[in-house]
């Protein structure tokens, strides 16, 4: 038996390493042709010539101040969805367990709403999303515990305080200056319009220290995914385990929530998508944050440059995505 798992994994591993490397791949080439195409289009040879510090100033200015703050944001958001989705799906053991649907992306919205209503920048709009995010997470572990905490009483509570933060939201929009009620609306769609190059850094730090934290979940989910009491006796401690895993698909969610709005069906789709790809019965962080990224990326290529000269908010592209792939989803399962 174990030289069958051995001989199991020795055919999976080079799949698995194909796989990711196709992805990132893409990746590369959708960064690459979202930094050519524009109202000023540029040939590969000349971003390759700004990114290394040569070649026309003015060209330099138009990839490097203008492009590649919103391509850098697209990947490193569309990442930090698909893990954040990875992680809730396999920690909730339920597909619809991501953080847009359980209540996550609500409260780090409020949090963003309220800072931006009080006059507060980026960074302090990052600061009320992070920070009530984090609060969303706890209060929802809190008010789910009852001798523990089950993936379906997490979520329900999760949908149900989701509401709650989602009304206060609108109440929120409701009650400010129409002037000011609108620029919170036209972020609170969800779009990579405006980005600059400071928002992009500031992103890309938090991204540094989140994705890792992320990634490095991976052994402890495939851990719980066998169940409480197998993942207790091979030494994981189970509830400390769940709370880390809920604060960090719950900073993740809220860091994409606090640079470019609520998004929404990145996080279902991508995990669900790595899994396919994968062919494995687990979800890899790893591989839905790069499936994010590429989902995200395409979909703000598309709002650019898809509809003539209106750019249309990503959130909305993903919406009209997501809603295809819900159908296509229901269509396949109803024919299985």
């Amino acid at each position: 038996m174990g030289m069958m798992g051995w001989r199991q994994k020795a055919r999976i591993f080079p799949r698995r390493c194909i796989i990711f490397t196709g992805l990132i791949a893409l990746l590369i080439v959708l960064f690459t042709l979202s930094l050519c195409l524009g109202d000023f289009p540029v040939t590969l040879m000349q971003v390759l010539a700004a990114l290394i510090g040569r070649g026309d100033e003015t060209v330099a200015m138009v990839i490097l101040e203008w492009r590649l703050p919103r391509s850098g944001v697209a990947i490193l958001m569309g990442a930090a969805l698909g893990m954040s989705g990875a992680i809730f799906q396999s920690l909730f053991r339920n597909p619809l367990g991501s953080p847009d649907i359980i209540g996550f992306d609500a409260g780090a919205f409020t949090g963003a709403t309220l800072a931006l209503l009080a006059g507060y920048g980026f960074i302090g709009r990052m600061a009320g999303a992070l920070g009530a995010g984090a609060l969303t997470s706890v209060a929802v572990y809190a008010l789910a515990w009852k001798n523990g905490v089950q993936g379906m009483r997490l979520i329900l509570t999760g949908i149900g305080l989701g509401q709650l933060l989602a009304a206060v939201g609108q109440w929120l929009l409701l009650s400010a200056e129409p002037e000011t009620a609108v620029s919170v609306s036209v972020w609170a769609i969800g779009t990579l319009n405006g980005v600059e190059t400071h928002q992009f850094f500031v992103t890309l730090g938090f991204a540094v220290v989140l994705v890792p934290v992320g990634i490095a979940q991976t052994r402890a989910l495939r851990q719980l995914e066998l169940g409480d009491d197998v993942a207790q006796a091979s030494g994981l401690a189970v509830e400390r385990a769940r709370r880390r895993l809920v604060v960090t698909g719950g900073a993740l969610a809220a860091l994409s929530t606090a640079v470019v709005g609520p998004i929404a069906f990145v996080a279902l789709i991508a995990p669900q998508q790595a899994r396919l790809f994968m062919h494995g019965s687990g979800v890899s962080p790893a591989a839905a944050g790069l499936v994010g990224a590429a989902l995200l990326s395409s979909a703000d290529i598309a709002a650019q440059h898809l509809f003539g000269e209106t750019q249309v908010p990503v959130g909305t592209v993903m919406l009209c995505l997501g809603g295809v792939w819900l159908l296509w989803m229901l269509s396949a399962w109803k024919t299985g």
